[in-house]
C-alpha cells in the first residue's frame, strides 16, 4: 500500500517522482531543484515530528537511536524554530537541536567544522537561545557524517539514517513508523526502502533494466534526436534528450521548433512509479512560457495517445504518460508523444 504521507506530499508542489533523489549533492543546482529539495525535507521533518508526537513506539526507537535518550525526557517538540534548526526537542534535563539532510550538503553556517557555525551560524544561534539553560545541550544533524565535538557546552554528533533502522531482533514496525520510513524511503533516504528485504539476487531486474535503456536509446537514435545522459533513481529510469550538432531529421527539427526550450535540455523519456505505485510511460518536454500553451493543447487534444497530460513541477515542464498496463508497444507510443508533439 501505498504511504499515506507520501500521498499527502504529492499533493504539495515542486513535485517529480523523477527528480526526488537525484543530484542532491551538486552545489550551484538551479532555483526548481532546490526548491524541490527543499519541500521534501521539510516535509520530511514535519512527518517525523508528527511520528515523535503521536506514535509511543516510534519516539522510543528515535530518541535512543540519535541521543541515547527515553520517552519521558522529551516533553516538547518545536518544528522548524527561527533560523537554526529543522526541529528542537526539549525536556526536563535535555535540549536536542535537530538537522537532517537527504543528501544535500551542509553548509558553512550548518557545520560544526567550520568557524562560521560557531561565530555567526547556528553554532551562535543556538547558544544565544538557550544561554543559561541547566539543561545538556546538543546539535544533532541527521543524514551526514562529522567528527563529534563540545564547544562552550553545545555537543555536536552526527547520525546517519542508517541508525534509525529499526534491528532484526526488535519488536516490527507499527503502522504508522511503516508509513513514515516508505515516505523517507522515496524522498531521499533511500537506506529504508529495501529495509524488509532479504533476498538480493537480481541479475533479472538488471538485465530488465538494461533493456529499458537499450531501448530507449535506439528510439532516439532512430529519429535523430541527440541523447542526453542517463536519468534514473528509485522512482524511474529513463533518459533526456536535447538540443545538439548530431540532431538531424524532420521530426528533430520540428520537436526544436515546437518546444523551444531555456535550456539545452528537449525534455525526458522513460519509466516511473505514479501515484499508486504502479508504473507507467512517460515523457517530459521542457517548454518555455510562449511555447507551453500550445504544446499543451496539442497533446492534451490528439487522439490515439491514450493518456493523460499536464504540466508539472509549478514549472514549464508538460508531461504525458501512460499506466503501463494500457500500453500495447510502448516503443510506438514513445514514438507517437514525440510525433505528436512536434506535429508530424
Amino acid at each position: 500500500m501505498t504511504s499515506r504521507f507520501l500521498q499527502m506530499f504529492k499533493r504539495g508542489r515542486y513535485v517529480s517522482g523523477r527528480t526526488w533523489p537525484a543530484d542532491e549533492a551538486v552545489q550551484g543546482d538551479d532555483s526548481a531543484r532546490r526548491k524541490e529539495r527543499e519541500e521534501r525535507e521539510r516535509f520530511s521533518v514535519a512527518a517525523i515530528a508528527f511520528c515523535i508526537e503521536h506514535d509511543a513506539s516510534f519516539k522510543r526507537h528515535f530518541l535512543h537511536a540519535v541521543a541515547h535518550l527515553s520517552p519521558e525526557d522529551v516533553t516538547k517538540v518545536t518544528l522548524e524554530p527561527q533560523q537554526y534548526a529543522d526541529l528542537v526537542l526539549e525536556g526536563p534535563r535535555h535540549v536536542l537541536v535537530l538537522e537532517f539532510k537527504l543528501g544535500a550538503p551542509l553548509q558553512d553556517h550548518q557545520s560544526p567544522e567550520t568557524r562560521t557555525f560557531w561565530e555567526t551560524g547556528y553554532g551562535a544561534k543556538i547558544r544565544k537561545r538557550f544561554p543559561s539553560e541547566k539543561k545538556e545541550l546538543r546539535y544533532i544533524v541527521i543524514g551526514k557524517d562529522f567528527e563529534p565535538c563540545d564547544f562552550g557546552g553545545l555537543q555536536c554528533t552526527a547520525i546517519p539514517w542508517t541508525k534509525l533502522l529499526m534491528p532484526s531482533d526488535q519488536e516490527r514496525e507499527s503502522s504508522i513508523e511503516r508509513d513514515l520510513y516508505d515516505c523517507l524511503g522515496h524522498l531521499g533516504a533511500t537506506v529504508f526502502l529495501n529495509r524488509h528485504m532479504t533476498n538480493y539476487k537480481l541479475a533479472t531486474e538488471a538485465n530488465g533494466a538494461m533493456t529499458v535503456f537499450g531501448v530507449l536509446y535506439h528510439l532516439l537514435l532512430r529519429n535523430g534526436i541527440p541523447i542526453g545522459k542517463y536519468d534514473g533513481n528509485m522512482n524511474s529510469i529513463g533518459l533526456t534528450f536535447q538540443q545538439g550538432k548530431d540532431g538531424a531529421g524532420a521530426l528533430y527539427n520540428k520537436l526544436v521548433e515546437t518546444i523551444q526550450p531555456e535550456t539545452k535540455d528537449l525534455g525526458w523519456l522513460g519509466y516511473e512509479k505514479g501515484e499508486d505505485e504502479k508504473g507507467c510511460l512517460s515523457v517530459y518536454f521542457h517548454a518555455n512560457s510562449k511555447t507551453l500553451p500550445s504544446l499543451l493543447a496539442r497533446l492534451q487534444a490528439a487522439e490515439g495517445i491514450d493518456c493523460t497530460t499536464e504540466v508539472v513541477e509549478d514549472s514549464m515542464k508538460i508531461v504525458s504518460y501512460l499506466p503501463c498496463d494500457k500500453s500495447a508497444n510502448d516503443l510506438e507510443w514513445f514514438e507517437k508523444i514525440l510525433k505528436t508533439a512536434a506535429g508530424v
